[in-house]
């Protein structure tokens, strides 16, 4: 679909949004749904955000969302998220992953 075309190319846009400014020594920030939703939080940093601004409410579960994640992990499972053709594989991915991690926890 149109809108899942629209998101894999947001994702792929903010991954060389990232890498640009990383050697060009740039800081990259997101505000958004997207940086306030723990479900896509660790996708985020593993495509490089260190800096993410959401609403005050979503803040103690994106902390702790942060805080139990490996972030070289998470850049591997986001460089793969990339190269999924729609967005419902990328959500399937997320889903999966915070499974094993929550059984392994």
């Amino acid at each position: 679909s149109q809108q899942c075309s629209r998101s894999m190319l947001t994702l792929r846009l903010i991954h060389q949004t990232v890498t640009s400014a990383e050697r060009a020594g740039i800081g990259v920030s997101i505000c958004g749904e997207m940086a306030g939703d723990a479900r896509f939080v660790p996708l985020l940093i593993g495509l490089g955000l260190r800096q993410l601004s959401a609403g005050p409410r979503s803040l103690p579960t994106l902390k702790r969302t942060i805080r139990s994640m490996e972030a070289a992990e998470w850049r591997e499972v986001a460089l793969r998220c990339l190269e999924f053709a729609t967005a419902a594989e990328v959500e399937r991915e997320l889903e999966d992953r915070r499974m094993a991690e929550e059984v392994a926890s």
